[in-house]
């Protein structure tokens, strides 16, 4: 009896001291962000079109490696993107997360490796992924209101590919295509859409030299 105590309490220490960990962690990369902000003249996290950006997304996206500026900007985007979805009553349900994720397992099977390889090459977690999937998932329903992919469109990208659908069903070419030219021209909206909500939303830091 004394050896499970024991042994239980050494498991609990472990774990106490793994949270403590990523208590400190998440605390010094809210702050490394903080410094760059107070470097160049802001001292407080800020608010993007009244929403705040909170020291836990700060201290989330701070692995980026583009640096502080290009984490802000993400942050700034994601926050847009969050707004607009709320205007929308635009939701994402946690089953289109998961059929997301596995499709995601399958593309890193193909090339060989676990997912969590995957991530762990990357430097990112499951949740990253989650909450990129989530993202991309709500700038979809977002876009896709205002998109549309004719059938002569589908129809001419068949015909410039038939080597490569010539033996493939098709509905299931039909499909395929029409989501492949959909993302094709939600990418290219989103550049001009996202430009155009920046200008538009209103951007304060708490503090400003």
């Amino acid at each position: 009896m004394t050896s499970f105590s024991a042994k239980l309490g050494s498991i609990l220490k472990s774990k106490i001291r793994a949270i403590s960990l990523l208590k400190f962690t998440t605390t010094l990369t809210a702050i490394l962000i903080l410094v760059f902000l107070y470097k160049n003249g802001y001292i407080a996290p800020f608010f993007v079109g009244g929403e705040p950006i909170t020291l836990r997304e700060i201290s989330r996206i701070i692995k980026d490696k583009g640096g502080p500026k290009n984490a802000i900007d993400k942050l700034i985007a994601e926050k847009i993107i969050e707004i607009e979805a709320k205007k929308r009553n635009i939701m994402v349900r946690s089953e289109e997360i998961e059929e997301e994720l596995l499709l995601e397992e399958k593309r890193s099977l193909e090339n060989g490796k676990t997912l969590l390889a995957m991530l762990e090459e990357s430097d990112e977690t499951i949740e990253d992924l989650k909450n990129n999937i989530k993202l991309r998932i709500t700038l979809y329903k977002i876009l896709r209101q205002d998109i549309d992919v004719t059938e002569e469109e589908i129809d001419a990208y068949i015909e410039k590919n038939k080597v490569i659908y010539e033996e493939k069903e098709k509905k299931q070419i039909r499909d395929g295509v029409r989501k492949l030219l959909l993302g094709v021209k939600i990418q290219t909206e989103y550049e001009t859409w996202i430009r155009e909500a920046k200008a538009a939303t209103e951007i304060n830091f708490l503090v400003k030299n």
